[in-house]
């Protein structure tokens, strides 16, 4: 892994765009949510937390409120986008967008299918 560069906390739209650039660019990222969703009927995104090749970002959701830049380059086909156990994080960008992304690598079911595709186990 190369040395990390830029900021590591976006709270201004301007952040959130040139990052959503960056990611567009990189054509893969990995991406994870934590929200709030006890007591809500919809659950509040608190924290996104994305990593390129490059940079490791954390955006914060309650001071950068349009959060379309990011949503925009998750859907995008052009982008793979890597997560864990993607269901939540699913909803998410669903509930944010109305779409899902067409092109997600689950490093969870990824591993749960070699589990199962592989006689040995550990």
């Amino acid at each position: 892994m190369t040395s990390m560069t830029g900021e590591t906390l976006i709270t201004t739209p301007a952040q959130l765009a040139a990052l959503a650039e960056q990611l567009r660019l990189s054509r893969r990222f990995g991406f994870d949510t934590e929200f709030v969703s006890e007591e809500t009927f919809e659950p509040v995104l608190c924290l996104i937390q994305v990593a390129t090749r490059e940079r490791l970002v954390l955006i914060d959701p309650l001071s950068v409120r349009d959060l379309t830049p990011f949503w925009e380059v998750v859907c995008d086909p052009s982008v793979q986008v890597v997560m864990h156990a993607a269901g939540e994080d699913l909803r998410i960008c669903l509930l944010q967008t109305g779409k899902l992304p067409r092109r997600v690598f689950d490093v969870q079911m990824a591993r749960d299918w070699w589990v199962s595709a592989t006689p040995f186990r550990w």
